[in-house]
């Protein structure tokens, strides 16, 4: 449980819940992790699609990573731009991190926005 020391600063009424707005900017270590990680999807998707010799395990060797960490990134090439366009502008959720995004993304665009909340 984490616990963040709340001032309410309008008056309080019985039957109504103050909280704070959700309205902070996202962390730029975060949104910079966030925007790495797609530049780096998108760069092996080019790759792939310009060599067909090259495949997930020629990448992950040619960049010192685990193939099963390629191909969890992958998706991420295949981001709706209105997404990229908030994590680039810190307009998205602050709690967003590179797993939620990644962790069951559908292929439609319209469907990536709305499961991450940007309909």
């Amino acid at each position: 449980m984490i616990s963040v020391p709340f001032t309410a600063t309008l008056p309080l009424r019985k039957g109504i819940a103050h909280t704070p707005s959700s309205d902070q900017a996202m962390d730029d270590s975060t949104r910079s992790a966030l925007l790495k990680a797609i530049a780096r999807s998108r760069a092996w998707a080019d790759i792939i699609a310009n060599d067909p010799a090259t495949d997930i395990e020629t990448i992950a060797k040619r960049e010192n990573l685990a193939e099963r960490h390629v191909r969890f990134l992958r998706p991420l090439a295949y981001l709706s731009p209105r997404i990229i366009e908030a994590i680039a502008e810190g307009r998205a959720p602050t709690d967003l991190t590179v797993t939620r995004l990644v962790r069951n993304l559908p292929a439609i665009w319209a469907d990536q926005e709305k499961k991450l909340g940007f309909d």
